[in-house]
């Protein structure tokens, strides 16, 4: 499995792949822009130490809600421009993979992503986290 994929130990029993999208997958400026359209109005909020903050860009969960910080990102179906992306995930990864959650991050009104840590909480042991990046290059903790 991640025949594709580069191993990065992060330590002892940690490690993350890193890789690339089949040529097939990386959208050409008008299918980027419709990827683009998809990004609600508004912005999710999510709970931390207890209060309610947006979060600083946009995001959606396509397929299956997302679960995190005490709030649920309720999922929008799979759209035409998002499943294959999923289906590669599905060959590629673990079958067992469900639904997206497609972050926009829109330099110009300066959204980004702040360093944290995914909770292990409710997920199925020994499935990944697939994270799929476009754009600039950012650094990902």
């Amino acid at each position: 499995m991640y025949d594709s994929f580069t191993r990065m130990m992060l330590d002892d029993c940690h490690a993350f792949f890193r890789g690339r999208l089949p040529d097939a997958l990386l959208p050409n400026e008008p299918a980027f822009e419709e990827l683009w359209k998809l990004h609600p109005d508004e912005y999710h909020e999510i709970k931390m130490h207890g209060r309610l903050v947006k979060t600083p860009r946009w995001q959606q969960a396509f397929g299956r809600d997302y679960h995190y910080t005490g709030r649920v990102n309720s999922a929008l179906p799979v759209t035409q421009h998002l499943a294959p992306f999923l289906a590669w995930g599905q060959r590629s990864i673990d079958a067992r993979l469900n639904g997206i959650l497609l972050n926009w991050y829109d330099g110009n009104l300066k959204h980004y992503l702040g360093a944290h840590r995914d909770s292990r909480a409710n997920m199925i042991e020994g499935t990944p986290i697939v994270t799929i990046s476009l754009g600039a290059e950012r650094v990902f903790r």
